[in-house]
């Protein structure tokens, strides 16, 4: 699930199962913290009961891409329930558009949910960056470092993690770097106009220091990166991706020739020929577009 930056608030909803059944469990608090460890809702915060197993949450509007943490807390003790939740600046595509693509193929709402679109978008836009090492819509970064001991920190080295150490997967985060949002080093903060983007290097006007033995991670950047808008048609190629996810078909998954009174067809075969889909066009596009810098 992913929220878009800027178009909060946010409706959060979690229901609770028991043995396949959406059960009422009492009363639900939230709380909420993003990559770097920050709280954004406190926790022990009330939740709405709807009744019927599901808690909803207004979250308020989210200025920065960034990736939140929530944590929904039984009040009889047995047991949380965590969300990751990423905020993104930009899309591959709206819903109206994916909507009205290939003849409104998928203007049902009924056979075709507005969930079920925004997942299938959400698995597109990481296969892409993922196919590619680029970053194809606006994401969050964030990189513990050892220090430089000069001006200029490479964002090469290092882990991209949050503060709790659980892994951010985040292939194109060295390319269209956008912004810095906050940098510490030895966990003080540093003032960002002082940081400018070169590349996949931020020049500082005075040192990063050099990390020691005892503190061998001591800068820490959060930083977006990725294209503020679409660019090589990458929304069409989104689409035909999401489309491929989301179309039904009675072909088997194993299928690689079909024929009828015209002729024989052959599929396209992913991991052949360094296909990385069914769709010819897709994988003429992302052979194109792979970039010869992939992150770890």
């Amino acid at each position: 699930m992913s929220l878009l930056a800027n178009a909060g608030p946010y409706s959060l909803t979690k229901t609770w199962y028991e043995d396949g059944t959406a059960t009422d469990v009492g009363a639900v608090t939230i709380g909420v913290t993003d990559a770097n460890g920050d709280t954004v809702v406190a926790s022990a915060t009330s939740t709405t009961n709807n009744g019927d197993g599901t808690y909803t949450y207004s979250l308020g509007d989210q200025t920065e891409p960034n990736l939140l943490i929530v944590t929904w807390t039984r009040s009889d003790g047995n047991g949380d329930l965590v969300d990751f939740i990423e905020v993104v600046g930009s899309r591959l595509f709206t819903e109206a558009g994916f909507r009205a693509f290939n003849d409104d193929q998928f203007s049902s709402t009924a056979r075709y949910s507005d969930s079920a679109i925004a997942d299938a978008r959400d698995a597109v836009t990481e296969q892409l960056e993922r196919w590619t090492g680029v970053g194809w819509t606006q994401r969050y970064a964030r990189v513990e470092l050892a220090g430089s001991g000069t001006n200029t920190q490479h964002l090469t080295d290092g882990w991209c993690r949050t503060s709790t150490g659980v892994p951010l997967n985040r292939p194109g985060r060295l390319q269209t770097i956008n912004s810095v949002i906050s940098a510490t080093v030895s966990s003080t903060s540093q003032t960002v106009s002082t940081i400018t983007i070169h590349g996949s290097h931020l020049v500082k006007t005075s040192t990063w220091s050099s990390a020691t033995t005892n503190d061998p991670l001591n800068v820490t950047v959060e930083y977006t990166y990725g294209h503020p808008y679409l660019v090589d048609s990458v929304d069409r190629i989104a689409m035909l991706l999401a489309a491929d996810r989301l179309r039904e078909t009675a072909l088997s998954s194993r299928a690689t020739t079909w024929s009828d009174e015209l002729g024989t067809y052959r599929f396209e075969t992913p991991g052949r020929a360094g296909n990385v889909s069914t769709i010819p066009e897709v994988n003429e596009w992302v052979k194109a577009h792979r970039s010869p810098l992939l992150s770890v």
